[in-house]
Order: structure tokens, then sequence, then C-alpha cells
């Protein structure tokens, strides 16, 4: 997660067609411990890695938290 981002705690949001369902019920999404990769200015494939990087990082943090939902 970026430092100083807010928690959609911080907001609550009162909709029951989104919050009514396992995921939302789950807390927070968990910081990981992925490591940020270097990206080249103007480097398509060095620019390629970092993304998959992220992507990566991003789908460990989300399957943790679908897990914790019971979710596939």
């Amino acid at each position: 997660m970026l430092p100083g981002a807010e928690h959609a705690a911080s907001f609550p949001i009162r909709d029951r067609v989104l919050t009514d369902n396992k995921l939302y019920r789950t807390g927070k999404l968990h910081l990981t411990e992925c490591r940020e990769r270097s990206v080249k200015a103007d480097r398509k494939p060095s620019a390629k890695r970092y993304l998959t990087s992220v992507l990566d990082c991003l789908n460990t943090s989300w399957a943790a938290h679908f897990k914790r939902a019971g979710l596939p």
C-alpha cells in the first residue's frame, strides 16, 4: 500500500449493494513486503518488468484477502 493512502474504513460506506459481501467484511488489505523494481527511462522491457512486478505484488495481496473471505 502507498504510504499515506487512506483506507476504506476512513470513509464509511452505507450502501448495502457495496458492503453486503464477504470480501468487504475481511477488513483492510494487508501490507506486503514486495520489493519495488527500478525502471529505466525509455526502455520498454524495463517498464514491462516493473509493471509485471507490481501486478504480481497486487495478486499476492488480493489473493490473501480473497482467501480470508473464502472466495476463489
